[in-house]
């Protein structure tokens, strides 16, 4: 095979030169692996075992075996689990029920100096290098795109897609010399650090708001008023009693998309727009039909919903923001009716109990709860940058 050399878009400035292209199967010698469902596996035990499902939903680009959350194998399954994993390997996802996650690939890291037994499972190809190559590089390469372009071409099946070892070892890879390798991979790892970080203060911001929506919620935690007073005591009342309901007749065949008008939600957020706007004020609304009845939607002012959802206006001495935080705390669940369509009626959550302070305590948890889901939307966003940051550098910084 003659070898073809090609240069990324973007470049550490000591590097020049092209880009050696190689066949999978000339860097990668394949390694045994098992087919243990989830059942066979445990919290605890000796040996780890990389379940192709968690490749798809949870695992890093690099996984850290002391560290990442890997599930352990029965000590009944026995001894025969395939062969042991070490730092370097890349762990493939040999099967997927769409062209998306076909192929998606994880790097091991954090055997080589601990007493960690790591092994693949069910529908995944487990690769060895036959070489040295930089911690981390082959695990960013198997996320671009001309890998997974690849990867989509080879994979076969209708339902379920598959790849085989005979298939993904013509895949072609270009690789740069090592020292180069070392500057991307460390590089992405910071990127890849930042996410983790950024996550990981989404979820701690998310846990204590939930924690503090129950104190609030529960009365265990009460505001004062300005002078130090406590304010009365809440008072129950049912949904019915502090909300009107109001029905949409606007169907989905009615809706534009061309951002022109006022935007109306559907179950998943914005689905479109009119010309003109049935709610002036934010307000709650209810997803009644569908797989999603039951779910809460916080609309913005001068919007519609379509007839799947129901909008609930709060009456006169119910803040709108504090209807939306109490809301949260009502099951819908178990006011869902239908088997094939699931719905959910006002007539029959309308009855739900809660508790009531008077407007100004009201607004005070409004305020608060508020502020915590503007600082909970900032990091989201931060983090929605940084992983299309990431994206944009293996689109550029790989061939």
């Amino acid at each position: 095979m003659n070898a073809i050399k090609r240069a990324p878009q973007l470049r550490f400035p000591e590097f020049a030169g092209e880009w050696r292209e190689k066949r999978l199967g000339e860097i990668f010698l394949f390694k045994r692996t098992n087919s243990l469902s989830r059942a066979q596996l445990d919290i605890h035990g000796v040996v780890k075992n990389i379940h192709y499902g968690d490749i798809h939903t949870k695992f890093p680009t690099v996984l850290d075996s002391t560290r990442d959350d890997i599930s352990y194998i029965r000590s009944s399954v026995g001894d025969n689990v395939g062969d042991f994993l070490y730092d370097g390997d890349l762990v493939v996802a040999d099967a997927s029920e769409d062209y998306n996650d076909i192929g998606k690939t994880v790097e091991i890291s954090g055997v080589d100096n601990n007493e960690v037994k790591i092994v693949a499972g069910l529908h995944t190809l487990a690769l060895s290098p036959y070489s040295n190559y930089a911690n981390g590089f082959m695990g960013y390469l198997f996320k671009t795109e001309s890998v997974h372009r690849q990867m989509v071409r080879v994979a076969t099946g209708v339902s379920v897609l598959g790849l085989s070892k005979s298939n993904v070892s013509d895949m072609c890879l270009l690789v740069p010399p090592l020292e180069e390798q070392q500057k991307i991979a460390a590089f992405l790892a910071t990127v890849d650090k930042r996410v983790a970080l950024l996550e990981r203060k989404v979820q701690q911001l998310e846990t204590y708001k939930h924690g503090v929506m129950q104190q609030l919620f529960s009365q265990q935690l009460r505001f004062t008023r300005p002078d130090g007073s406590h304010f009365p005591a809440w008072q129950e009342k049912r949904l019915g009693e502090i909300t009107v309901n109001k029905p949409s007749t606007i169907t989905a065949g009615q809706l534009s998309d061309s951002f022109e008008g006022y935007a109306v939600y559907g179950a998943s957020g914005i689905a479109g727009y009119v010309k003109s706007f049935q709610h002036e004020q934010p307000y709650t609304a209810v997803v009644k039909d569908g797989a999603g009845a039951g779910r809460l939607l916080w609309c913005e002012g001068e919007t519609s919903v379509l007839s799947t959802l129901t909008v609930l206006l709060s009456r006169q001495g119910i803040d709108a923001g504090y209807l939306h935080y109490v809301l949260q705390g009502i099951d819908f669940s178990k006011y869902i009716t239908g088997s094939t369509i699931p719905h959910v009626y006002y007539r029959d959550f309308s009855k739900a109990k809660l508790k009531v302070p008077i407007f100004e305590e009201q607004q005070k948890i409004t305020t608060f709860l508020s502020a915590l889901d503007e600082k909970i939307a900032l990091t989201r966003q931060q983090l929605d940058k940084t992983k299309q940051f990431k994206k944009g550098l293996l689109q550029r910084m790989f061939v």
